[in-house]
């Protein structure tokens, strides 16, 4: 290999390209705390910097820069400019700016995605070489992931340490693996008399199409049926009109009609599967209805019309706004972070403008559609497979929210597109000698100054949500406080707008601050050590109630540390604790969760008709939530309303008749209003779904005990001292039911 021309800048950045496009499909860090769209992101924000970097260094020493000369390119510019303004003029938070979840309804993200787009458009020598280098590494890349996906499903246990279900991928969503399938497909089609597959790459092809229609079978999803089957009958209108041949024809007519017959027969054909190969996975997502309710209730002035509620803030839309049915199904505490689809997302939080944006992207793609049919048949193979293939994509843009893996894909795609429609570029010259040069020479700067601004931000954030996630991954390994705050003090460092970290560190504070209570040790350096605790727990709580108080999840962290406290009796922290609450409840209203936690600083408080308040409040938010009437059913049997108690306990049961402590709240509240039958009913329930439960065992033991039945009683009552070897006071009870007498503190329920 030439050393000299890897030293050359262009030579620099068409290798990164090139590994990028072969890589992403299935680059991935087999740690189990690394999600799969964080690696990819670590993946594409480097090959960005590195690229920016490298292109800025070239263009300031020749002196002039370049731009697509393309319709595409200035629609593809106006969506980071867009959401800039609509996060500035919204006051967003961090997180609109950069996130490291892998959410790319931010401004970073839409950053990168216009490197991207340069990236494909400018990176190599000719419309030619790009259109066929980017096709190969697809090709290559994707070949790569099918074989990754087809092995996993025949044989699960192979993991490669990220696939933890079987439902799951290395390209970061099952669904995707699909349209991924589809792609596959359609590029064989398109090029299969082309240059691209020549010699051992038309075998390739031709082994990916057989894979990729594998997983599409086995990943059966409707809205990838119906996309992919149409765009095949419409890519065999255009053979017909461009005399592709009677072969490409009827191959596209007979995909596409397969396709569209899977959409709807699908599921049958799914049943019929043999069983390893029946993967079954359910996505939820709000309806299209759902979305655009949710943007015309967050619309409130000609500001969030235009511009929407800011980049990445559909979660706090949808807590302010959702149905008020979402509450009785199962999904009912999802926090959803985009709507039915990406583009219809953009709606809600970035207004008009952005569906504008959007909507002349689209717009331009069609252009370009319309241009290429007239054109007719001169046109070249690896023209038609990205004009097609960047229509697939982007249609799922509009029915699907894509990860940021395969919008980042996209956008190289488009880039190639950009070059292939037309004169590759405007090549426009900067100097410090007249006023356009030094206009040329400030933009140039600043786009090179974004680019690389977004892809440090975007890195450092994911860095920092990889360590929150090693933090959680630690202290489950080994309990060990210290060590994940650690962790999380280092996902700070790295970032320290992350508020899901200070809400860890709060949880792990809250643990780490009653360690240092139970340990008893009342030194003067012992204190000094609690008190510091104290106050970094506390700060850490504010800190993310500051970075983003439109997040109720920071709010009810803020306001469970002061409940806590609240319950050791620290001054001023009960008020603290209700002013938080509220502030969650504001923040999301129809949940009922704040409600129920701010019941319980009430109980804490012996406030009990306040709790009950509460309690109510909540159940009228949710009629079928166990968790409330669990509660509520505790407080009046400690008020002594002994018939509403029973019949919460026993809606608990019916609720969640699967939950052994369902069964033991209603056996127990029956045993002490006497109802010695029905409480040993629901007791033998319990003990039936969790056999080692010492308390359901004690307690039924007592039962069988009260109504007569001592060998019955003696039994539970030694199961349960097996669980509790040390327990003084049920070993007398035992020794009592053995003499016949009565047993000793038969009235407690422990």
């Amino acid at each position: 290999m030439n050393m000299k021309n890897l030293a050359n800048p262009s030579s620099i950045i068409s290798h990164i390209t090139i590994a990028l496009l072969a890589l992403l499909p299935i680059f991935f860090l087999p740690f189990s705390w690394v999600g799969i769209l964080q690696s990819k992101m670590l993946l594409v924000s480097l090959c960005v910097l590195a690229v920016s970097v490298v292109y800025g260094y070239a263009r300031y020493r020749e002196s002039i820069m370049h731009f697509p000369r393309s319709v595409l390119a200035l629609s593809v510019l106006s969506l980071p400019l867009v959401y800039m303004l609509s996060a500035l003029v919204a006051g967003a938070a961090p997180s609109s700016f950069v996130s490291g979840m892998g959410e790319q309804d931010t401004v970073g993200v839409m950053v990168l995605f216009y490197a991207l787009f340069m990236l494909g458009a400018l990176t190599f020598k000719s419309a030619q070489s790009a259109a066929r280098i980017f096709l190969r590494a697809t090709i290559a890349g994707s070949l790569a992931l099918m074989l990754v996906q087809v092995l996993h499903v025949l044989v699960p246990g192979i993991s490669l340490g990220v696939l933890s279900a079987a439902a799951s991928s290395v390209f970061g969503s099952w669904h995707e693996v699909s349209v991924i399938a589809g792609l596959s497909i359609l590029f064989t089609v398109a090029l299969w008399n082309s240059e691209v597959l020549e010699s051992f790459w038309k075998w390739l092809a031709l082994a990916l199409s057989m894979l990729s229609a594998v997983m599409l079978v086995v990943v059966n999803m409707v809205d990838v049926w119906m996309t992919f089957g149409g765009l095949m009958i419409l890519f065999a209108l255009y053979a017909w009109h461009s005399k592709r041949g009677a072969v490409t024809i009827a191959t596209s007519v007979v995909i596409g009609v397969a396709a569209l017959s899977c959409a709807y027969f699908g599921a049958a054909i799914y049943q019929n599967l043999p069983a390893k190969l029946q993967v079954l996975q359910v996505e939820v997502r709000p309806s299209w209805r759902g979305t655009f309710a949710i943007g015309k209730e967050s619309i409130v002035g000609a500001r969030t019309a235009l511009l929407g509620s800011g980049p990445n803030t559909f979660t706090q839309q949808w807590s302010l706004y959702k149905p008020a049915g979402v509450n009785t199904t199962e999904y009912w505490n999802i926090d959803f972070n985009a709507g039915v689809g990406f583009i219809p997302t953009t709606f809600v939080t970035v207004g008009i403008l952005g569906l504008l944006a959007w909507a002349s992207l689209l717009g331009a793609l069609l252009w370009s559609l319309w241009r290429f049919i007239r054109r007719g048949a001169g046109d070249s193979y690896e023209h038609a497979a990205l004009l097609f293939g960047a229509l697939y994509l982007g249609a799922f843009h509009i029915v699907y929210v894509p990860t940021v893996v395969l919008s980042a894909l996209t956008f190289l795609l488009f880039g190639v597109l950009a070059s292939a429609d037309g004169v590759r570029s405007w090549s426009l010259g900067f100097s410090s000698e007249t006023w356009k040069g030094r206009v040329r020479t400030a933009l140039f700067a600043l786009t090179i100054l974004a680019i690389i601004v977004a892809s440090l931000g975007a890195f450092r954030a994911t860095v920092s949500e990889i360590l929150v996630n090693r933090s959680g991954a630690a202290y489950r390994k080994n309990s060990d406080a210290v060590q994940a705050l650690s962790l999380l003090q280092a996902a700070l460092l790295v970032y320290p707008n992350n508020d899901r970290a200070h809400r860890a560190a709060v949880e792990l504070g809250l643990i780490r601050l009653g360690e240092l209570v139970a340990a008893g040790d009342t030194t003067d350096q012992a204190t000094a050590v609690l008190q510091v605790s104290l106050e970094t727990t506390i700060q850490h709580g504010l800190a993310a109630v500051s970075i983003n108080s439109g997040d109720y999840q920071n709010w009810l962290a803020l306001a469970g540390l002061y409940k806590n406290l609240a319950g050791a009796g620290v001054q001023g922290a009960f008020e603290n604790a209700e002013a938080a609450f509220e502030k969650a409840s504001a923040d999301n209203p129809l949940s009922p969760l704040p409600l129920v936690q701010r019941a319980q600083l009430y109980i804490a408080r012996d406030d009990l008709p306040q709790a009950i308040m509460l309690l109510d409040r909540a159940i009228s938010l949710k009629s079928n939530f166990a968790a409330a009437y669990l509660l509520r059913s505790q407080v009046h049997a400690a008020l002594g309303n002994r018939e509403a108690s029973v019949k919460d306990a026993a809606a608990v049961a019916q609720i969640a008749p699967e939950d052994s402590i369902s069964w033991y709240n209603l056996g127990a509240i029956l045993y002490d209003a006497g109802s010695y039958v029905e409480a040993a009913q629901s007791l033998e329930k319990a003990v039936a779904l969790q056999n080692n439960y010492a308390n359901a065992l004690f307690l039924l033991g007592l039962s069988y005990e009260k109504l007569g039945r001592p060998e019955d009683a003696l039994v539970m009552l030694e199961r349960a001292a097996r669980t509790n070897p040390g327990d003084a006071a049920l070993a007398g009870i035992i020794e009592n039911i053995r003499a016949g007498l009565p047993s000793e503190g038969g009235e407690n329920t422990r």
